[in-house]
Order: structure tokens, then C-alpha cells, then sequence
């Protein structure tokens, strides 16, 4: 590189001698040229121990001091310092009174990361990825000794609108429930609510089920029921004194 006619580059140190006359060129070359040089000016690449300032060529790199964990141990460590500790083969900083290593970013492969991807420690050192969930899903860890995934066995509640509700009746009855409920649900939350005060026997169950467990008032009450669904989203009700009216407020999915 030049700047006008005068050349800009590194020139090896000069030894001076006692009585030696200093000329403007000498000047000019070992003082003016080099810090012009080591500064980087006119576009000129600048290259001390490794150090880059510009990268011109496209083959200068940076090197940082290389100590092994005893040497840094040896040294006055102040926050901000930065060091390559070969005996542990990781870059190192000093931050908050401490030194931390940058090899868990370093593990990290982020190359295929998608949108809704969540990232964890898969071990002390490195970074991995989970792919985004099937939607509904839920996070859940399974303790520090491994790696968290996603749950489906977790049901989301949907509540209905309009929810549809039966009165009851003295023995078992299908309430259907298709028209509001998709398919695949895996059960519902049914209120039965006595309005009046007079006894009521609500109870509720699967479609299929023998169950005949049932519940006693004596009016103006309500009662909740979880009820599994089939594949018809059918289940039975019963009110043995037909004084409740059952509701289907919600489904799990």
C-alpha cells in the first residue's frame, strides 16, 4: 500500500548508533511509516502477534494469550480479560470476579433452529436442541439427570359456548354430546345443577359404563362431573328424582 509516493509498510526495527546523524528519511521510515502501519491508516492491514485490525487479505486471524489454568491462576485477574486456557482447550473471560468458559456456546448447532424450538443444557459443556412440540403440547423436565421433552398426556381445556344441556331422569339416559364436542376428545366437564329445593340423585358416566354411583341433595345444589368420552362423545346420565338439569361446560383434548 502508498500513501502519495511514499510506501507504507512494516520495516524491521533500525539499530542506532552512537553519533549516527538521523535523517528525515530514517524518520520517516521507522517512526512515521511503522506507527502508520501499526495504526492501520490508509487502508493498511495491521497485523502485531496474531492482533488484527483490518482485514484486508482475508488470511489474517486473531490470537489471544494462550495460559494454561495454572499461569491464569498466576495472574492478577481483572474483570474483562480474555484467554485462550490450553489446559482445558476453551476460550476464557474474566466476568464478576470469576472466569467462564465460552465452550458450551461453542457446542451449540443452531444450523436447522426453527421457530417455536426451545434450546437446554444437555450436559455441562454443550447446548442442544428441542424441535418445536406438536401444538397443545407442554413442556415438561424430567429432573437435572435428563433432557426435558414435550408432554402430550397433558389435556387442554376447551370450554363450550353454548353449552348443551338434559334434564335428568329416573334411570340411566345418553346424553350426546357430538354436536358440540370434536372428535378425539378424551373427556368432559358436566354440571348438574339443582335449582329447586327438592332432593335430587344426579350421577354421571361413561357411555357403556356399569357404574351406578350417584350423589344426594337436598336441593339447590350443584355437582361436577369428569366424564371419560367415546368414540361417539356419548356418555349416561341419571337423576333418580329428575329434579337436576345436567350441562356440559367443557372438553379435554
Amino acid at each position: 500500500m502508498s500513501r502519495g509516493a511514499v510506501a507504507i509498510s512494516w520495516t524491521s526495527p533500525r539499530t542506532f548508533v552512537v553519533g549516527e546523524i538521523v535523517t528525515a528519511s530514517i524518520l520517516n521510515t521507522h517512526l512515521r511509516d511503522q506507527f502508520r502501519y501499526l495504526k492501520g491508516m490508509d487502508g493498511v492491514p495491521t497485523i502485531q502477534n496474531g492482533l488484527i485490525i483490518d482485514n484486508t487479505l482475508g488470511t489474517e486471524y486473531l490470537t489471544v494469550p494462550s495460559l494454561t489454568t495454572v499461569q491464569r491462576d498466576a495472574l492478577t485477574p481483572v474483570n474483562g480479560m480474555v484467554i485462550y486456557n490450553s489446559t482445558l482447550t476453551v476460550f476464557q473471560r474474566r466476568e464478576n470476579g470469576a472466569w467462564i468458559s465460552y465452550n458450551n456456546l461453542a457446542t451449540m448447532v443452531i444450523a436447522s433452529q426453527a421457530q417455536g424450538d426451545i434450546f437446554y443444557a444437555a450436559s455441562a459443556t454443550a447446548i442442544a436442541r428441542l424441535g418445536a412440540g406438536t401444538s397443545g403440547y407442554v413442556l415438561r423436565t424430567q429432573g437435572p439427570a435428563a433432557n426435558p421433552i414435550w408432554d402430550g398426556t397433558v389435556l387442554a381445556y376447551t370450554e363450550i359456548a353454548s353449552p348443551p344441556s338434559q334434564a335428568g331422569t329416573a334411570s340411566w339416559t345418553d346424553f350426546d354430546l357430538s354436536a358440540s364436542i370434536p372428535a378425539g376428545a378424551k373427556a368432559v366437564t358436566l354440571i348438574c345443577a339443582n335449582i329447586t329445593n327438592l332432593v335430587s340423585e344426579p350421577g354421571a358416566r361413561k357411555n357403556g359404563s356399569a357404574s351406578t354411583k350417584t350423589f344426594k341433595d337436598g336441593g339447590y345444589a350443584t355437582h361436577t362431573f369428569v366424564i371419560e368420552l367415546d368414540a361417539l362423545r356419548i356418555v349416561e346420565i341419571i337423576d333418580g328424582t329428575a329434579n337436576g338439569t345436567f350441562y356440559a361446560m367443557g372438553y379435554w383434548q
